[in-house]
C-alpha cells in the first residue's frame, strides 16, 4: 500500500510493531520486495497472496486469522462475489484503511501510468519488480477512483476467477457485514 501524502502517516499499531516498515509505512506481508529487500509499495507478490488465502492469513500482518476477518473491495468485486487479494484480521484493516491513499480517498483517480517512481521499480533486471513492467497497462490507469467497502466474514471458499490465479470467494458464504470505507469530510456533509 503506497504512503499516504507527507505528514500524514498513521500511527503503527502495536500489532504491526514488529513488521518491517519504509518511510513510517508498514510494509504489507504481500507486498513485492525488491532483489535488494526493499518494498515495491503498490505491487504485489502472487506467491505470498496464494499462501495468504490458502492458509487464511492477514494480507498485512501475515497472521493466520481465526476469526473475523475483513476484505477491503470495490464494488465490481462485490458483485462478482470475490476478492483476488487476501482478507485481514480487523486491526490491520483499520490500519490499512488510514494508510493507503486510494482506500481512504485520498486520491481521486488511478495514477495515469505505470509507476516507475517511489521505489515501485528498481534498477535489477533480475528482479520481479521487472515482471510487472511487462504486462499489459491495467485498464484502471488514470480511471476514477471508485468508492471501497469493508466486507466482514469468518469463511470464504477458494474459487478460480476468470482471469486466472486464485481468490477469495463468498458465494454461499455467511457475510456478517458489507460497510462503505469512510471518506474524509464524509461526517462533515451529515
Amino acid at each position: 500500500m503506497p504512503g499516504t501524502p507527507a505528514g500524514d502517516v498513521p500511527p503503527v499499531p502495536v500489532h504491526l510493531s514488529q513488521c518491517p516498515a519504509e518511510g513510517g509505512l508498514v510494509v504489507p506481508y504481500i507486498s513485492l520486495r525488491h532483489a535488494n529487500g526493499r518494498a515495491a509499495f503498490g505491487l504485489v507478490d502472487s506467491g505470498r497472496i496464494a499462501t495468504c488465502l490458502r492458509e487464511r492469513r492477514c494480507g498485512v500482518c501475515g497472521q493466520e486469522m481465526t476469526d473475523k476477518m475483513v476484505f477491503l473491495m470495490r464494488r465490481r468485486d462485490l458483485d462478482r462475489e470475490c476478492s483476488s487479494e487476501p482478507g485481514m484480521c480487523p486491526p490491520c484493516a483499520g490500519y490499512a484503511i488510514r494508510a493507503c491513499p486510494m482506500i481512504s480517498g485520498q486520491m481521486d483517480h488511478y495514477r495515469r501510468s505505470r509507476p516507475q517512481f517511489l521505489g515501485r521499480m528498481c534498477d535489477d533486471p533480475l528482479c520481479l519488480c521487472w515482471m510487472w513492467y511487462s504486462r499489459p497497462e491495467p485498464a484502471r490507469y488514470g480511471a476514477p477512483a471508485e468508492p471501497w467497502f469493508s466486507l466482514w466474514t469468518r469463511a470464504y471458499r477458494i474459487v478460480r476467477p476468470p482471469e486466472g490465479g486464485i481468490a477469495a470467494g463468498f458465494a454461499d458464504v455467511r457475510i456478517l457485514a458489507v460497510r462503505p470505507v469512510p471518506q474524509p469530510g464524509a461526517e462533515q456533509e451529515r
